[in-house]
């Protein structure tokens, strides 16, 4: 099938897309859930730890209305950049092919909060693009989808 495979990890995202069942691009963003940390520890000027609580209790729903508006106004341009950078992968691929479809359906693999980054990829709608985003339960799931491209 046609879909592309993203798996958030340390400081990296690999993306790999995959058309009529065979991989056609493989890429590498360097943004992954500690680049995501550290510029949030960055801009909140706080600890990696207290980063990472704070961005558990954002994506669980447990901040105050209050709280969540404040904390997002810092997060979600940090989150926003990771899908810009990712977009631009993408739109270069589209350019060296006019007539390649860019395939819709995303299955995203993330040790560690993947609600980040699901969300910002469900909530990305520009020049039409719309995505299914399906998450796998870990990262043995991303390997055997990778092998079943072999």
């Amino acid at each position: 099938g046609d879909f592309i495979s993203l798996n958030v990890h340390g400081d990296l995202t690999d993306i790999v897309v995959s058309k009529n069942g065979l991989c056609i691009f493989t890429s590498s963003l360097t943004y992954g859930i500690n680049t995501l940390l550290r510029k949030v520890q960055s801009t909140l000027k706080n600890t990696s730890a207290t980063s990472d609580s704070l961005i558990s209790l954002l994506y669980g729903g447990k901040l105050e209305e209050s709280e969540e508006k404040r904390v997002r106004k810092f997060i979600d341009p940090i989150v926003n950049g990771w899908v810009s950078e990712f977009m631009k992968v993408i739109s270069s691929l589209a350019k060296l092919d006019s007539r390649l479809q860019i395939p819709r359906i995303i299955y995203l693999s993330s040790n560690d909060h993947e609600q980040v980054f699901k969300g910002a990829l469900t909530s990305y709608h520009d020049n039409g693009i719309n995505f299914e985003v399906i998450s796998y339960e870990n990262t043995d799931m991303y390997m055997l989808a990778l092998k079943s491209m072999l």
